[in-house]
């Protein structure tokens, strides 16, 4: 068509039929653009599902190992309450050694951060579209990694590196007799029973200030899934 118009000489109608060709053209364009970022759009937001539904799932897996670290706590408290019965005469130096061995024993404290570590190796992370949400992520991480630090350095310093070393020294000073049953050969003194009171609290302590902290991360883990439950919905 064009050649025809030309070769008859009609510019006008030759230039509005190019002008035509090219919006139509410009138009085809905007409109497979306009396509393209839908796709897109629409591929973002599946991504951002998928990874939100995998961080509530690691999540929901750390709500989990919070509650088994939580009673292992729990029952060292109680087993360390049986062995402070000792200085009250209630439980033999048998069963004491026996608590004792118990009490010696931790816990490893595991961050469940999978996902999330992906993300930011990845540089996936910007598929998170609203920031608040990320940011709560990158925040509720940090509490996640500082938890377990605290807890195992904890369990390191203190319950292997100063009860252990306690127990594993014999400290007490106990002692087997002709008939293979555990002994206090010269009895207890006040230091004797001193250390022993305080060994046990201490031991304590620490089991409490774990619970404290893992309970803590439950509640911000759990207000967390329900953020993003919110979001997706």
């Amino acid at each position: 068509m064009r050649k025809q118009l030309a070769a008859e000489n009609k510019v006008a109608k030759y230039l509005r039929y190019a002008v035509g060709e090219i919006v139509l053209v410009v138009i085809g364009i905007v409109i497979a653009l306009q396509i393209n970022t839908w796709k897109n759009d629409l591929q973002n937001r599946a991504l951002e599902k998928a990874y939100l539904k995998n961080l509530q799932k690691d999540m929901l897996l750390q709500i989990e190992i919070n509650q088994v670290q939580s009673d292992y706590e729990r029952g060292i408290i109680s087993k360390t309450d049986s062995a402070l019965s000792f200085l009250d005469n209630k439980i033999e130096v048998s069963k004491l050694v026996e608590l004792l061995n118990f009490i010696t024993g931790r816990h490893t404290f595991v961050a469940n951060n999978v996902t999330f570590e992906n993300m930011g190796s990845t540089g996936n992370s910007i598929h998170i579209r609203k920031s608040e949400i990320l940011n709560e992520l990158i925040r509720y991480n940090q509490i996640l990694e500082y938890t377990m630090m605290v807890i195992n350095n904890n369990n390191y310093e203190i319950v292997d590196g100063q009860f252990g070393h306690f127990v594993a020294n014999n400290d007490l000073g106990l002692s087997l007799d002709k008939k293979n049953k555990i002994t206090k050969e010269k009895g207890w003194n006040g230091e004797e029973r001193f250390l022993l009171s305080q060994q046990l609290s201490k031991r304590k302590l620490i089991s409490n200030i774990i619970i404290s902290r893992v309970d803590s991360l439950t509640l911000d883990t759990q207000k967390l899934i329900n953020e993003i439950d919110s979001y997706l919905k």
